[in-house]
């Protein structure tokens, strides 16, 4: 495991604790383990399904994070 993983992972595990929000815990873990496939550069960043996936998953992390502020 990887610094840029474990510290996702951690985040995963406070989330759990202080929130105990299951889904967003298992989003958390999903950007780790893609992290986990990137940590070492890919030959191509562009069509790098791993890093894709990353961004879609932050994206809509962050959508459902203001839908639910407002």
């Amino acid at each position: 495991m990887g610094p840029i993983e474990h510290a996702v992972c951690q985040i995963a595990f406070k989330v759990e604790k202080k929130y105990n929000d299951k889904e967003f815990v298992n989003q958390i873990l999903q950007i780790a383990t893609l992290i986990h496939n990137v940590e070492i550069a890919p030959k191509d960043w562009e069509t790098n399904q791993d890093i894709r996936e990353l961004h879609t998953l932050g994206h809509n992390i962050r959508k459902e994070i203001e839908k639910e502020n407002k």
